[in-house]
Parts: structure tokens; sequence; C-alpha cells
């Protein structure tokens, strides 16, 4: 039985390789992603009271802005 020509083999093995590397960067892709997304659900979970009162406050400040304006164009 002749032996194989490594030659013509060297190709096949070079395609499976990036194939594999293409895969693994691919799960490292969502890997990262999926972090980045718990990341920025806890990031809005903790945020979230902090936020709303900053919401709250900013509403304020313009409604104060809105009724001094109303108020010193009728004095």
């Amino acid at each position: 039985m002749p032996e194989p020509d490594l030659d013509d083999l060297q190709p096949i093995i070079y395609i499976t390789h990036q194939h594999i590397v293409s895969l693994m960067s691919r799960f490292k892709k969502r890997d990262r992603n999926l972090i980045l997304l718990i990341l920025a659900v806890i990031l809005v979970i903790v945020l979230w009271g902090p936020l709303m009162w900053l919401a709250k406050l900013v509403v304020f400040v313009i409604a104060v802005y809105v009724v001094y304006q109303l108020l010193k164009e009728n004095l």
C-alpha cells in the first residue's frame, strides 16, 4: 500500500485549523457580548433608583424655570 503524500494533506489541515480558529473567535465574541450584556443589566438595575431621582430633579428644575419665565413676563 503506498504512503499518502503529506503535501496533499497539508492544505486540508490548514483549512481545518482556520475553521477551528474562526469558530473559537466567534465563541469568544459571543462570550464577550454576553458578559457585556450582563454587566449592562446589572448597571441599569443598580443605577435605576438614582437615574429616576435625577430625571425627577431635571423635570422639577424645568418646571420651576417655566413658571419663573411665566411670572417674569406677567409682572
